[in-house]
């Protein structure tokens, strides 16, 4: 039997392996939540490699010798899973910023050249889908919380100041920009922010600008912003972009995504303040390159699906990183990127402090949003675990996993056919796209699948969204696993609609503003948005259609139309409107056509709402 190396005790094994254990005791190694051993517990080098490195929890997934030293071992604990990572925090400082140009264009027909990008990026859609499965928990689903409040969905005119939302305004910007839908992606990813007049909102594969608060709109060109100057790393623009506005600083940011060359890719960061960008034909900005071998030395990598939050004192950013070599490409670590929001005020040399997790656990980190001194983000560590972290502005360093029990989910698989029987939901999966701080807790929520009839199993018929609800106070508490109540857990689901790809962020009244995707057979995929709010100690959600959409996403494909594709999401990108105590935007994406066989047109919408106060509300809410 092959031992540790000699010398070589579990205690040695890379950062927090011994934190917080699990156990090989029956058919899982989830739930065992006693403090490591002392002295540390020499285990045999293979058992421990095939069962923590590999993750294969189970022995059914073990051959016969394995099997046997499973049961060998079956009283000892295992330091492993979701806390067995290579860790590791460092910090640099950046050079000042250079400077970038971003040429305004006022609305017009896209060129040759911008309808070959469109083609090519519509083509490599398919390839740019790269979720990690999240292990099954090895436990039963409760029907306990089948009786969780079904969310509330109203018709959607102008003012519903009786239901306790008040949409403001519903604004086309790929309208007033003179955009064609037709180069739109469907898998749309829209994100806004708004500093005073000034409204800047990025999409797959484009962004606008406006400087009258929304009365018109005029184009920018993401893919041009990796020509002037060129990225070093890289093919050029790819996707994903987000923007940020930090108020305290007037500062707004534009995270652009660079395409995976073999070599890495390269994430541009454009900030400036808002005073700065002057009406004109360009737009100056201030522009730091970011890639993964110039942050962490991680040669041959590329960062992908990036979330974006401020603290008091930093600007915060998470990354998914995956190997450029692989094919498909295989997940690497996730990093977690911090930057001095006064020193990026200033256009100076501003710090730059990360944490990697090599961990899978680690996949997707979801950051949460909220005017805070920390900032928490988390991830599965399977379908009945989440795993929570936490970095404070005064921390040098990450805190470690806190295990929070949730009740069982579905891993998404599609489902919910639009009315013309076509599918919009073939790239769901759980990566937990919402995270919020208000009050003293913290929320989380993710997409699940539905969950049928059956023995012991909840009745949840369709795609929904779950919600998980912390009290901040037990993170910081010690107990090794928090388990969360039915009333921390308020999930919207519908009997009638598939709910997914939800948003969220607190307004400065505490209500927690909620923006997402439905649809179903009655309804194309359509834009909701609400709020969440505590009411005599229950969470209540209550929603209202804010854009309707006329059809099912399709992709162009070699002999045509796809329209069975169903390519739709990946997150939305809510914010708390800073002009107002109660009142959120965001941007959503809706299919305009009602051809299935014709090449999609999606329209990208501005949607400014507020809420009501609960003692102005005058209606109970519907079903």
């Amino acid at each position: 039997m092959t031992l540790l190396p000699e010398g070589e005790t579990m205690a040695m094994l890379p950062e927090e392996t011994h934190t917080k254990p699990c156990i090989a005791v029956g058919p899982s190694l989830r739930d065992f939540d006693a403090a490591p051993p002392d002295p540390p517990i020499t285990l045999p080098y293979f058992v421990y490699r095939q069962l923590c490195s590999e993750q294969n929890f189970f022995p059914s997934k073990l051959g016969p010798t394995m099997r046997f030293s499973f049961l060998v071992t079956s009283i000892i604990v295992l330091l492993c899973t979701a806390n067995s990572v290579s860790a590791q925090t460092q910090e640099t400082t950046l050079p000042a910023p250079g400077t970038i140009s971003v040429d305004v264009r006022p609305p017009q027909k896209p060129s040759a050249e911008q309808i070959t990008r469109y083609k090519e990026k519509a083509r490599l859609l398919e390839e740019h889908d790269v979720p990690v499965q999240t292990l099954a928990a090895a436990i039963p689903f409760s029907s306990r919380l089948s009786n969780n409040r079904v969310a509330t969905i109203k018709p959607r005119p102008q003012s519903l100041f009786s239901d306790g939302i008040n949409v403001k305004d519903q604004i086309d910007t790929t309208k007033l920009a003179g955009m064609d839908y037709h180069y739109v992606s469907t898998v749309a990813e829209p994100s806004a922010a708004v500093a005073g007049d000034k409204i800047l909102i990025a999409f797959n594969w484009g962004a606008v600008w406006s400087t009258d608060r929304g009365k018109s709109f005029q184009q920018l060109d993401p893919f041009s912003l990796f020509d002037q100057p060129h990225a070093v790393v890289g093919r050029g623009f790819c996707c994903d972009q987000l923007v940020f506005y930090d108020k305290p600083r007037d500062l707004l940011i534009w995270l652009l995504q660079g395409s995976d060359g073999g070599d890495g890719n390269t994430v541009r960061l454009l900030f400036a303040k808002s005073t700065d960008l002057t009406p004109g034909k360009q737009l100056q900005w201030h522009v730091y390159d970011l890639s993964p071998a110039t942050i962490g030395g991680w040669t041959g990598e590329w960062f992908d699906f990036p979330d974006m939050t401020t603290t008091n004192q930093n600007l915060i950013i998470s990354f998914n990183l995956f190997s450029s070599a692989d094919d498909p490409p295989e997940f690497r670590r996730s990093a977690i990127l911090r930057l001095s929001l006064d020193e990026l005020a200033n256009y100076g040399p501003t710090r730059l402090t990360f944490q990697q997790d090599e961990c899978k656990c680690a996949f997707s980190p979801r950051l949460t949003q909220g005017n805070a001194s920390t900032v928490y983000w988390a991830t599965h560590e399977d379908t009945a675990t989440l795993l929570v972290r936490s970095w404070s502005d005064g921390e040098t360093s990450a805190k470690a996993r806190q295990r929070v029990k949730i009740e069982p989910y579905q891993y998404p698989s599609g489902g919910a056919e639009g009315p013309n029987g076509k599918p919009w939901l073939a790239r769901l999966d759980d990566r937990i796209t919402a995270g919020w701080i208000a009050d003293g807790h913290i929320g989380f929520a993710w997409n699940s699948g539905p969950i049928g009839d059956g023995s012991g199993v909840a009745r949840y018929p369709l795609p929904h969204i779950r919600v998980a609800i912390i009290d901040a106070s037990n993170l910081t508490s010690g107990s090794p696993m928090i388990h969360l109540s039915e009333s921390s857990q308020p999930h919207i689901w519908s009997s009638a609609y598939a709910f997914a790809y939800a948003t969220a962020a607190p307004s400065q009244s505490g209500d927690i503003g909620v923006g997402l995707y439905f649809g179903g057979r009655t309804k194309y995929p359509s834009a909701a948005v609400g709020f969440l709010r505590s009411v005599a100690g229950e969470w209540k959600v209550t929603l209202t259609v804010a854009v309707e959409g006329q059809n099912t996403p399709r992709c162009p494909d070699s002999s045509g139309i796809d329209n069975r594709c169903g390519k739709w999401g990946d997150y939305l990108a809510i914010k708390s409107d800073p002009s107002t105590s109660n009142g959120w935007y965001l941007a959503v994406a809706t299919e305009r056509d009602t051809d299935p066989n014709q090449q999609p047109q999606i329209a990208v919408s501005f949607i400014p709402f507020r809420s009501t106060p609960q003692s102005a509300i005058a209606s109970p809410q519907g079903r």
